[in-house]
């Protein structure tokens, strides 16, 4: 292999990526000015004889001024394009000499590269402003140089604008680009698709593992919970091969009640050798996985039956994709060597990427297993229903439905979740990254591309339509009815419900305001609901007889009867029917 360093101008780099990009371009067009054609025509003719006897080019891109690489991959292809044909730079190459070609030098001898690694977080209104500047030394340029990954000096001190590199010095360079750029020369498994995929097909269960994705996307674990052979195991393995592409690439365990840490993270053996657990060996095969463009799940089937809180020990924390920033489920010197590769390790530590993910299965008959599992533990896991022929339906009309049972309430003082909840934080929790990893919280690299380009208002808000607020107003009604129980929905769950609809707007945003109804339904149900579990005790306590609630003159049943109406005339049926059930005593998953 032949390396090479293509030096350029920031203006005309920013133009081509953002071509490329934009686009969705598999190759990445650079050019050259006429006065390097003999440099050209013999690079042009060491990569025709690399290729023949199996070998190629290899070029990385330096940009002068920001004094950065931009990317790198194989050259595939040199052309000639003196008309333009493919496109003209903002900026000429330089002045027009006597006897050159066109109108004027705009990098007529160009070259195709197919990116491996791209070695700037790609912010496309920046890119657009750099180029739209036409000023190399533009503060839009300049501003520009903060989303480059890397610093390499001296490079572009050298001339002309195509230099050759010894093969070590190209070996060396690729290295350093290894563990500090984006890898882009793989196909990542693209989960928009998927999702549209999904909510077109006529499968009676495509939505719910639609349901399912979002939830992923919206950084949470999943449990499916439902009655013996209703085929939540099935159900949870074809989502697992939809995703991935093969369903035996997610591994399975059945719940087991005699788990200890030994079982799941691992421990030293009477000899004193390490022996992985299957959760970190699952997390350690995650990293391969990911770096092929893959998502990566572990299945546990039957979750119930196993003592997690006891079993899971250090992981029971990451399963909170936040944690997973700066806490390593192992330190590097507790490892076996096997684990003590570039490939599984950062910075000394096997760090859960933020992308896993653990799905679950619970049979809802074992209730004396299913609810001995603590909140703490389904805080962080999504809790979907096993439901057949589950469908997202349009609820454009039912939108306004709500507005106007929402501007009928009136929220007392007590209600301060608008006030409460840090928007920055969740904006940041779903745009945490390991970028030269190919990790992302939101799991796929396009759908973290889209959501760094934007706030978290940006998203949310759409023509009049505030889901921020439309979200926090209903939850404040919830909490205006249930203060004086001593009872209200705080702030985690609500920003999990905020951070499932910007997982669905992402997806798909049409489609999402479309069903925005059904949307805010599952999100309540999944994270909102689960916390007023409390009540169940005090309601079948009512009912006995044994103790009386009051507040302001009222049993608790028969408010949550009041709010279960309520919420059935908005529209939100299942939220309607949650309430319904606590109201009776009945537990909620």
């Amino acid at each position: 292999m032949k390396y090479y360093v293509f030096i350029g101008r920031p203006v005309n780099a920013a133009y081509s990526l953002y071509d490329f990009m934009s686009n969705k371009r598999s190759t990445f067009v650079w050019g050259f000015p006429e006065r390097n054609k003999k440099v050209y025509d013999e690079i042009r003719k060491e990569v025709e004889n690399e290729v023949k006897g199996g070998g190629g080019g290899y070029a990385f891109l330096y940009i002068t001024g920001v004094n950065r690489i931009l990317l790198s991959g194989k050259i595939e292809e040199f052309f000639e394009d003196y008309d333009n044909k493919y496109y003209k730079w903002p900026l000429p190459c330089g002045e027009k000499e006597e006897g050159e070609k066109g109108e004027e030098d705009n990098c007529p001898l160009r070259v195709r590269i197919k990116v491996e690694y791209l070695c700037v977080n790609y912010n496309e209104q920046r890119v657009k402003e750099c180029f739209e500047s036409k000023d190399d030394n533009s503060k839009e340029c300049e501003e520009w140089k903060r989303d480059f990954l890397l610093k390499i000096p001296g490079i572009g001190k050298r001339a002309p604008s195509i230099v050759p590199l010894e093969d070590d010095e190209g070996e060396e360079l690729l290295n350093l680009l290894k563990g500090r750029c984006i890898r882009l020369g793989i196909n990542y498994v693209n989960l928009v698709d998927k999702f549209k995929e999904l909510i077109n097909d006529k499968n009676p269960y495509s939505h719910l593992k639609a349901l399912m994705l979002i939830h992923l996307v919206a950084g949470k674990n999943v449990i499916v919970v439902g009655h013996p052979g209703s085929g939540k195991t099935r159900i949870v393995k074809e989502l697992c091969r939809d995703l991935v592409g093969n369903e035996t690439e997610c591994d399975l365990y059945p719940g087991n009640p005699e788990w200890t840490s030994f079982d799941t993270i691992g421990g030293k053996d009477i000899n004193g050798i390490f022996r992985p657990g299957f959760i970190t060996n699952a997390i350690a095969e995650s990293w391969r996985k990911i770096r092929e463009g893959k998502p990566a799940f572990l299945i546990i089937d039957e979750l119930n039956r196993a003592n997690v809180d006891l079993a899971f020990a250090q992981f029971f924390t990451l399963l909170d994709v936040e944690h997973r920033r700066n806490t390593p489920l192992l330190r590097g010197s507790e490892l076996p060597e096997q684990f003590k590769d570039k490939d599984v390790l950062i910075e000394d530590g096997l760090f859960a990427p933020y992308s896993f993910r653990v799905l679950a299965t619970m049979n809802n008959y074992d209730r004396a297993l299913l609810f001995k599992l603590g909140y703490a533990l389904l805080r962080r896991f999504a809790i979907v229903e096993m439901r057949r022929d589950l469908k997202f339906e349009e609820g454009s009309n039912n939108i306004n439905k709500i507005r106007e049972f929402i501007n009928e309430k009136k929220f007392n003082p007590n209600c301060d979740l608008k006030e409460s909840i840090n928007k920055q934080i969740i904006e940041n929790s779903l745009k945490l990254s390991r970028e030269n990893q190919g990790d992302f919280a939101v799991i796929d690299w396009t759908i973290h591309r889209t959501l760094n380009d934007k706030s978290l208002d940006n998203v949310l808000k759409v023509d009049d339509l505030d889901l921020y607020d439309l979200l926090l107003s209903i939850v404040c009604i919830i909490n205006n009815r249930l203060h004086d129980f001593g009872v209200e929905v705080t702030e985690g769950p609500v920003s999990d419900a905020i951070r499932f609809l910007v997982a669905a707007l992402l997806l798909d945003g049409d489609w999402a305001l479309k069903h925005v109804v059904s949307l805010i339904d599952e999100a309540i149900a999944s994270y909102v609901i689960p916390q007023l579990g409390v009540l169940v005790n005090r309601v079948r306590a009512e009912k006995m007889g044994i103790e009386v609630i009051e507040g302001k003159g009222e049993k608790i049943s028969d408010v949550l009867n009041a709010l279960s109406k309520e919420f059935r005339d908005m529209g939100l049926r299942r939220t309607s029917g949650l309430f319904g059930r606590l109201a009776r005593g009945e537990d909620v998953p």
